[in-house]
């Protein structure tokens, strides 16, 4: 069914009476063809997102607007379609959105810098809409103030400084991710310490560590050990392999293959981190 050169009109009855079907039934890849057909001429804009109100949808499901579909873009969108939710991209590239087409509710060409593309994306329907315009600084803080002013719920921008976070921030944003930076300290914090395997920052001040338990905590329960208070660190789970467990009883027994899940402050984990260099002489282990 590959509508891109269709010419004809929305207001032909048999047409609007087959893409009402498709809608209803929530066929990802037909919703995304009506999108692309209405782009030719303009005229099914309206039947089409009236159509697409009548889609019942879960209630876990969230709905996400997804402006630019840059690499990070992309790969948001994926993400998010694995996990069930309803997506709308839009881009001014064509070739961009190809790619992100069957697995997406819908997608749409336009520069949403212009309001009378945004005006046509009924904006605050949408639980989030992100802005992943990377390159073009200018036409992130222009769409993300065009979003906030036009009722959308929450609005979610990428920067890649400090500085536009702030103008972000300022003009509508109601969070500015990071995407390269979180990735490149994160990348950093696990290369440097040594029998780091996993890290995500929670804040400056703590972190959640993949880590191996210390050589005297082998064959010990975790109450023997009592660890929060000799050590100020929480262990959230065990993980052996590919199986990670996140309820450890207090009898738990360490084994020398476990990583263990910590949270805690960077400062007492890095006292742990410490010991372990001390008894191996810096060089890291990798099961």
């Amino acid at each position: 069914h590959d509508m891109r050169d269709y010419e004809g009109s929305f207001d032909d009855l048999k047409m609007r009476d087959y893409f009402s079907d498709v809608l209803r039934q929530n066929r990802q890849y037909d919703v995304c063809v009506v999108v692309y057909a209405e782009e030719k001429d303009g005229s099914g804009a309206v039947s089409a997102r009236k159509d697409y109100g009548r889609i019942e949808r879960d209630k876990k499901m969230k709905s996400v607007l997804i402006i630019g579909m840059g690499k990070f873009g992309y790969h948001l969108c994926r993400k998010l379609a694995e996990l069930g939710n309803q997506i709308l991209v839009v881009d001014e590239d064509e070739e961009a959105l190809e790619e992100v087409l069957p697995i997406v509710t819908s997608a749409k060409i336009g520069d949403c810098t212009k309001v009378d593309v945004l005006k046509t994306l009924g904006v605050d329907n949408f639980d989030y809409c992100f802005v992943c315009i990377g390159e073009n600084f200018q036409s992130s803080l222009e769409v993300t103030s065009l979003l906030k002013e036009m009722g959308a719920r929450y609005v979610i921008s990428k920067a890649v400084r400090d500085i536009q976070a702030k103008f972000l921030l300022r003009n509508g944003a109601d969070e500015v991710i990071y995407p390269d930076r979180d990735i490149a300290e994160r990348l950093a914090n696990r290369c440097s310490a040594s029998y780091v395997f996993d890290y995500i920052e929670l804040s400056r001040e703590c972190s959640i560590y993949e880590i191996l338990p210390l050589a005297n905590w082998i064959g010990k329960t975790v109450r023997e050990l009592d660890i929060r208070a000799n050590y100020h660190i929480n262990i959230l789970g065990v993980k052996k392999g590919e199986k990670t467990d996140f309820v450890v009883h207090p009898d738990y027994r360490f084994g020398g293959e476990d990583h263990l899940i910590v949270m805690g402050n960077n400062e007492d984990v890095f006292a742990v981190l410490k010991r372990m260099d001390e008894k191996t002489g810096g060089k890291r282990q990798r099961k």
